[in-house]
């Protein structure tokens, strides 16, 4: 599916706005370090990951980016501009060329970047946009599902016994509950029609663990109008705050790579 990724920065425009209602925290000051998490929309490269550079703490970093995957979690310094590079050589010397840059909001201590081609490039513009999502724990927690709803209609659907609905530019997050500590969820969609019914848009088992977040989202796809297209993002499995474990502390436990058949 190729979608235009400009088309979906301006839709997400209004889900954001929404967002940063529902999370209040304190201000981060200058020096403070926050954690992103990023993927990228469009396929980059068949054969590998994106891959890009950036400074914390004055000291380069390097991100692997995949396909819809979510990257390992990394720190930056924030809030402010994240400016991303990549290495090129020139005259036989390298140098950091800019290629993207994220603005991280003031009192957001983590969050979720999306990397896509710049379709609208004008002299000079970088070849990568970035989305930046609230991610935090607080607006999406452990063991629920978040849909961000960027296509024109009202969805509805049900989350094992749980329903909800989310309007057009919009978002919802879901609770997943789960009577063992992992286990197949009924998920549902259905999309409003013009008449103002519902149509049955998409029927599925999702697997779900105990404190795993997963991120939908549901966007327009010209090649079918009016049957919205579901992408569907898990978290890399991060347990905060640490929980005891025999033998030690368990400070991070790390699977589930995110669609890692698609390319």
């Amino acid at each position: 599916m190729n979608m235009d990724f400009s088309r979906v920065v301006r839709l997400l425009g209004v889900v954001l706005g929404f967002s940063a209602t529902l999370c209040a925290e304190e201000p981060a000051s200058p020096a403070a370090s926050v954690t992103f998490t990023a993927f990228a929309w469009d396929v980059f490269d068949t054969e590998k990951d994106l891959a890009v550079n950036y400074q914390q703490k004055g000291k380069t970093q390097t991100l692997e980016i995949a396909w819809r995957d979510r990257s390992v979690a990394a720190a930056c310094d924030g809030p402010g501009t994240l400016v991303f590079t990549q290495t090129v050589v020139r005259d036989g010397k390298s140098t950091e060329m800019p290629v993207a840059t994220a603005e991280i909001p003031v009192g957001v201590k983590r969050v979720l970047l999306v990397f896509g081609r710049n379709t609208q490039r004008e002299p000079g513009a970088m070849p990568y946009r970035v989305m930046v999502i609230d991610d935090s724990y607080a607006v999406f927690p452990g063991q629920s599902v978040r849909f961000i709803n960027h296509s024109s209609v009202e969805m509805a659907g049900s989350l094992g016994e749980q329903v909800f609905t989310v309007a057009a530019g919009r978002e919802q997050v879901v609770s997943a509950t789960l009577s063992v500590g992992g286990q197949l969820l009924s998920l549902r969609l259905a999309r409003r029609d013009a008449a103002g019914g519902w149509r049955k848009l998409r029927s599925t088992m999702l697997p779900m663990s105990a404190g795993q977040r997963v991120l939908v989202f549901l966007i327009d796809n010209p090649a079918t109008p009016g049957r919205p297209e579901m992408v569907m993002v898990r978290d890399r499995v991060e347990l905060e705050p640490p929980l005891p474990a025999q033998g030690g502390t368990l400070s991070k436990a790390v699977g589930l790579r995110v669609n890692p058949a698609g390319r």
